[in-house]
């Protein structure tokens, strides 16, 4: 249900940008992705579109299930985001996270932002040009060409260039509530502690040549044995893969930043904060 409401904000989102446009959108900043680094290089480059493959924010953790760790903010761009997932219930005290909500969160907080976002557009082709690069993506209503003076990837997959990235393992992630206090164990799974008591994100790592559906019976097979009486039961399994990827050697089309080398969202906002300020300075 959380997802679905993410994905009504995102519509909205989506609506707010096309909306009385002609079929060419003019930027200054395209940013790939909808990872939380993403929406932070959305916010330091001022003008700016988020064009999302996908059709949720935060992918990077409410999109896949990633845990998170305890949440701690080190710049002012980080504690603005802070202060919002405080205000509106996702983070605790001690500052967990409460991931499955914050998916509806993140999207209320990049329209007060006033961010221009398309969800649910994936990238057909993007060329540069002598003025700078044009990208065609696929939306509800079509094909839309939009035109930037330079392009972000902040995506999983480096979706710019896919043959300029390589996967090193991919993660799958479940989130169950325990019988007691203790982590459930799971031959080959790693527990995390959640927003609620005794709620528990187990993850499990895979080599990239096993599919998706190899991989999901494979957890529910280790599950099963680990519980034959069904005292601890999942809630909730990724729908996708959490893929740690890393560049392939190529240069690709434009620069890529890897979303998977923070442990929460607030931390890896920051970093595309940082990261599209060094760029956009250059």
């Amino acid at each position: 249900g959380t997802l679905l409401l993410g994905r009504m904000y995102g519509r909205i989102l989506e609506d707010e940008v096309t909306k009385g446009d002609g079929r060419m959108l003019q930027t200054g900043t395209l940013i790939l992705g909808g990872s939380y680094a993403a929406i932070g290089c959305a916010c330091a480059a001022g003008d700016s579109i988020l064009l999302i493959e996908h059709e949720s924010l935060g992918e990077d953790y409410s999109g896949v299930l990633r845990p998170s760790a305890r949440c701690e903010a080190t710049d002012a761009a980080g504690k603005e985001l802070y202060a919002f997932f405080e205000e509106n219930g996702v983070l605790d005290a001690e500052g967990r996270l409460d991931v499955l909500r914050s998916a509806t969160t993140v999207c209320r907080f990049v329209r007060e932002k006033g961010l221009r976002v398309l969800l649910d557009a994936p990238l057909v082709s993007l060329e540069k040009r002598e003025d700078g690069l044009l990208a065609t993506c696929q939306t509800v209503s079509g094909l839309r060409e939009i035109h930037a003076a330079r392009v972000l990837d902040a995506g999983f997959l480096r979706v710019s260039d896919r043959k300029a990235v390589r996967v090193m393992e991919n993660r799958l992630h479940v989130t169950c509530l325990s019988a007691g206090e203790e982590a459930p164990r799971v031959e080959g799974g790693e527990a995390a502690a959640g927003f609620f008591p005794r709620e528990w994100f187990v993850s499990f790592r895979f080599a990239p040549e096993v599919s998706l559906p190899e991989a999901r019976l494979s957890v529910q097979r280790r599950w099963q044995a680990a519980f034959p009486s069904g005292e601890c039961l999942i809630e909730a399994m990724s729908p996708d893969f959490d893929a740690v990827a890393v560049p392939d050697g190529g240069e690709g089309i434009c620069p890529w930043l890897p979303p998977h080398d923070t442990d929460t969202p607030i931390a890896a906002f920051e970093r595309g904060a940082a990261w599209a300020k060094e760029v956009c300075a250059r």
